[in-house]
């Protein structure tokens, strides 16, 4: 029998190992839990069975995955004296084993109505010293969303950001091909503006109409294909700007390379996209990583994270305001100032770093338990 502090297990039906973001994410928590030497940890996930998957899976794999992971846990936690504390993103793994007596810590990302119910059936839960969730959202601006479902219960609550690792800040050399590429762009444009990841949060179609007025930019998308491209740019793929550049999938390692390598970073928002208000995403803190100048949407869940001080922000749907921020950035970098991606940089790397991510989870856990 293991006696410590604490037993954190952190379950989740889904692979850690991946590009996707949230993979990314569970990767890093998993790595700043397993550094602490106060608690024990232990991971439970898809990959201890070999069932690695995405969010595309037959419902019965995805219900199995679950009740493996369960049932996993319930075993290993037999051998464990001290409070359990479990940590999930999944509110089924957190309702089950809450219902069976165990501490959960249940991070959110996302509001919908039928977790709005959800939720305050579990704060009316939680007045029962049996029944413990603590309810982790991605950024206060979620969380003011859920509240009026949780004030008329008992309910504990943390803010935590997405983070970075700060060994994504080191210096990486470009693949062979990519360092190819950027020559040649290099030659044939002043600046390189990026974005890297995926369109779906929506701004492309704002700034299509902008990209070209600005012909001695190249506007690089890195993850994105033509089609998508066009989707989300309302536009056929013989409207497609001639200083666009449109790369395919690539490891998140490849990311953080062309992101160092670029000169303006974009962050692209639109009221569109239904959690664009909330988001914590990974990308911006890669951004600030970067040291480069950022061009963000200003939302409210951005807004927690950095402010002028950081970011060229321009207002959610506007057109005109992403111009301004463009040309405030390009002027910027003709002047040499690269006050704001120093500011920015030393901002992530002494509020969002992973470990102290895991350090406020354990602190309240000893607070609680």
């Amino acid at each position: 029998m293991t006696s410590s502090l604490f037993s954190f297990f952190y379950l989740s039906s889904l692979s850690r190992n991946g590009n996707a973001a949230h993979k990314i994410q569970i990767s890093n928590m998993v790595s700043s839990f397993s550094k602490r030497k106060d608690i024990y940890f232990l991971c439970i996930d898809a990959d201890s069975f070999s069932l690695r998957h995405h969010y595309h899976f037959h419902a019965f794999k995805k219900i199995f995955t679950v009740l493996l992971v369960v049932f996993t846990f319930l075993r290993a936690s037999r051998r464990h004296s001290g409070p359990i504390i479990v940590y999930t993103r999944e509110l089924p793994i957190a309702l089950l084993l809450s219902f069976l007596g165990f501490n959960c810590f249940l991070e959110t990302h996302t509001y919908t109505r039928k977790n709005s119910i959800i939720f305050a059936l579990i704060s009316e839960l939680n007045r029962f010293r049996s029944f413990s969730i603590v309810f982790v959202f991605i950024s206060d601006a979620l969380r003011s969303r859920f509240k009026p479902s949780l004030q008329c219960g008992h309910f504990h609550s943390l803010v935590l950001h997405d983070s970075i690792s700060i060994v994504d800040s080191y210096a990486r050399r470009l693949p062979l091909d990519y360092s190819l590429l950027f020559s040649s762009l290099r030659s044939e444009y002043e600046f390189i503006i990026c974005h890297t990841g995926s369109l779906s949060r929506g701004g492309l179609e704002y700034l299509i109409d902008l990209i070209p007025e600005y012909p001695e930019c190249c506007f690089l998308f890195l993850g994105t294909s033509i089609p998508d491209f066009c989707h989300y740019a309302s536009i056929s793929t013989d409207d497609i700007p001639c200083n666009v550049r449109l790369l395919g999938w690539a490891t998140h390692s490849v990311s953080i390379s062309v992101q160092q390598s670029s000169d303006i970073l974009l962050y692209l928002a639109s009221s569109r996209n239904k959690d664009y208000w909330c988001t914590s995403p990974m990308k911006i803190f890669e951004y600030m990583l970067a040291r480069k100048h950022i061009i963000s949407a200003k939302t409210s869940s951005i807004s927690e994270i950095g402010n002028e001080q950081h970011f060229f922000f321009y207002d959610i749907d506007s057109a005109e305001s992403m111009d301004t921020a463009l040309a405030a950035s390009l002027l910027a970098i003709k002047k040499s100032d690269y006050t704001l991606p120093l500011k920015a940089y030393q901002h992530v790397t002494s509020s969002f770093t992973w470990d102290a991510r895991v350090s406020r989870i354990v602190d309240l856990a000893t607070q609680l338990y």
